[in-house]
């Protein structure tokens, strides 16, 4: 179960990241467009 645990937190962590990244993305976009 702990090992479960971890492995949701990894994950959580790791979709988290992404979508900090495609956010700042997505700004750097609008600000060299806008």
């Amino acid at each position: 179960q702990d090992l479960i645990g971890r492995t949701v937190i990894a994950f959580n962590r790791m979709k988290r990241s992404q979508t900090t990244q495609l956010a700042t993305t997505q700004n750097q976009v609008k600000e060299s467009v806008g």
